[in-house]
């Protein structure tokens, strides 16, 4: 398994939040707080708003960012 990068993790997490919501944040608004290297489970804040993120692999390396993947904490 290979680990993502920061910016890969943060494209993720907008990609999810505009799936679920239907707006994509500037991946300089996403603070990540934790998060496995895969990027499966991304813990991460924007705008003083914290949201969970978690998914599966379902393609290679391809993370699922689809509904569903995204709760508000």
């Amino acid at each position: 398994m290979k680990h993502k990068t920061k910016k890969q993790l943060k494209y993720i997490a907008q990609r999810a939040l505009y799936s679920e919501y239907g707006f994509a944040p500037a991946q300089t608004d996403i603070i990540l707080l934790e998060c496995d290297g895969d990027g499966t489970y991304i813990l991460f804040e924007v705008r003083n708003h914290m949201y969970s993120f978690n998914s599966y692999i379902f393609s290679e390396s391809s993370v699922w960012t689809g509904t569903g993947t995204i709760t508000k904490t």
